[in-house]
């Protein structure tokens, strides 16, 4: 009897909620949930992982954005901020990515989150108004907001990317944007704005994760073209930071050893002037390399 109600005001409860919230941040909440699980179950075999968890709480807490709230008075709320900086962990985590650390990493993440919205924490508890964002913090959200924009281009996700950043942007902007620009648009009008930016990058992202899986067959057909396959759809999920650094570790190591092929951005090409026999050599470092980050089914055929 007492289970039954306790499950009536629950019930009770949700369709208050539900009453309150608009139409459009109930969609919303449906596509971008659908989008972030549907992620999750391609992100398990690699350090994409928790990537994906943080992405998860960036999502939780950017759908609070529109709950009904008491009247900010043109002052932006504190947890805007709390959201904003939340955003960027994802990006955070990812440069981390990389076994046997990534794990540890998450502590990284956490405490940079704490750090940056700490203000934000200060104003809900102290009721200071308008907050007050001192230079290296917003230096610090600047710089992780430009390399979280720039991480994909030349990627197959470079339009999720951007329309993350731009929502991100957004969340910032009644913080960062001098007083006067715009009006108050920043402080109130714009909260739908990066709400629906990351729902579109997220369907982009679900597309174009759905178009990687298919077999390329003009690059199969290439030299090389299995692991170019493998190396492209590797860069395109780790971003312009990763990618570069692996290919300098795997230049130097072919340098070194005269390897029959060179890693470029599109992939593996035969190295100009070799002369000798392929002994598999740069296959068993590339597994070795990519080993760190994805499990041994991203590399199969």
């Amino acid at each position: 009897m007492c289970f039954a109600a306790q499950s009536s005001k629950f019930t009770a409860g949700c369709v208050f909620l539900l009453r309150r919230c608009s139409p459009m941040w109930i969609t919303w909440v449906i596509m971008v949930g659908l989008g972030w699980a549907y992620l999750g179950n391609c992100a398990r075999r690699t350090t994409l992982f928790e990537v994906w968890i943080w992405l998860g709480v960036a999502i939780a807490c950017a759908a609070t954005l529109e709950w009904p709230t008491v009247p900010t008075h043109g002052v932006p709320s504190p947890w805007r901020w709390c959201v904003a900086t939340a955003a960027s962990s994802p990006f955070v985590a990812l440069l981390g990515a990389k076994r046997p650390q990534h794990r540890a990493w998450q502590f990284v993440v956490l405490t940079l989150w704490i750090v940056l919205s700490l203000p934000a924490w200060e104003g809900m508890v102290y009721g200071a108004g308008r907050l007050a964002i001192d230079p290296l913090r917003t230096s610090v959200c600047y710089v992780l907001l430009g390399l979280s924009g720039l991480n994909w281009l030349g990627t197959r996700f470079w339009w999720a990317a951007l329309c993350g950043a731009s929502g991100q942007f957004c969340l910032y902007a009644p913080f960062l944007v001098p007083t006067g620009w715009g009006g108050g648009f920043w402080a109130v009008e714009s909260v739908p704005i990066p709400l629906a930016l990351w729902a579109l990058g997220l369907v982009s992202t679900c597309v174009e994760v759905r178009r990687m899986r298919r077999l390329q067959a003009n690059v199969l057909s290439s030299p090389f073209g299995h692991y170019t396959r493998v190396w492209r759809n590797w860069r395109d999920c780790y971003g312009v930071i990763w990618a570069f650094r692996l290919m300098e570790r795997m230049h130097t190591a072919g340098e070194s050893s005269r390897w029959p092929t060179e890693l470029v951005w599109s992939g593996f090409i035969p190295r100009a002037g070799f002369e000798g026999s392929d002994d598999g050599g740069w296959e068993t470092a590339l597994r070795g390399l990519l080993r760190r980050f994805v499990d041994e089914s991203f590399l199969v055929p």
